[in-house]
């Protein structure tokens, strides 16, 4: 029974997520920006886990969710998501 609701709870967020994800996109679009713009918006509008520098896999397998946390830490430094 845990895996199974473990699977539902993991079905709903990537549901949501790309849905969010997939708005974002469809939002862009409409206001003319270009279609690689519009998908690299999407795309980083959550947490992008495979984005990550030079050190990102290796920090990431010694602190969990670091790539997470440095990618929220900058969204916040940069005003939200005028960063992207």
């Amino acid at each position: 029974k845990l895996e199974s609701f473990a699977n539902t709870i993991e079905g709903v967020n990537d549901a949501f997520e790309n849905s969010i994800r997939l708005a974002s996109y469809i939002g862009a679009r409409e206001n003319g920006i270009s279609r690689g713009k519009a998908a690299q918006l999407a795309k980083n509008i959550t947490v992008n886990f495979n984005k990550h520098g030079e050190y990102g896999q290796a920090l990431n397998a010694v602190y969990l969710f670091f790539n997470a946390s440095i990618q929220g830490t900058a969204r916040l430094a940069c005003g939200g998501l005028n960063g992207l």
